[in-house]
């Protein structure tokens, strides 16, 4: 959810047009084989699915979004590991972070919600297009 609530100007700008999409190779991105019973790592579950659904949506500026989303979701996972209690290096007595899921991070289950959440008519993607989201928070926190 945090990953979220940071990307929200970023989300914002990609589906008003104001931010371009841009990828480093043509070919990018293109779904590939996932063997779905070894989809998970210390960073999550079904990463390889999560990716493969982004990178089939036919809206680029979803397509961009839900990309975007899964890469800072991923970065976010990796700078928690070494400080998660279970992690041999800090040993028994780490304190628990608490931003650490308790349970594995689902990819998969991310990019499908977010997903729903950006179909064109949807009220989440209605307040994305209208105005940038920094504008949205500062006149809710005024009434």
């Amino acid at each position: 959810m945090n990953v979220l609530k940071e990307w929200v100007d970023d989300i914002s700008g990609l589906l008003r047009g104001t931010t371009q999409i841009e990828y480093w190779f043509e070919d990018y991105p293109k779904s590939g084989p996932v063997d779905e019973a070894h989809d998970s790592s210390q960073t999550g579950l079904r990463q390889g699915q999560a990716f493969n659904y982004a990178a089939d949506q036919s809206d680029m500026k979803v397509q961009a979004a839900l990309l975007g989303l899964t890469a800072r979701a991923n970065l976010k996972q990796v700078l928690l590991l070494p400080t998660v209690k279970r992690h041999k290096h800090y040993g028994d007595d780490a304190p628990p972070v608490p931003e650490a899921p308790e349970e594995a991070f689902d990819f998969l289950f991310m990019v499908e919600a977010v997903a729903n959440a950006l179909q064109p008519g949807r009220p989440a993607r209605v307040l994305f297009e209208r105005q940038p989201l920094s504008s949205v928070k500062k006149s809710s926190q005024i009434g």
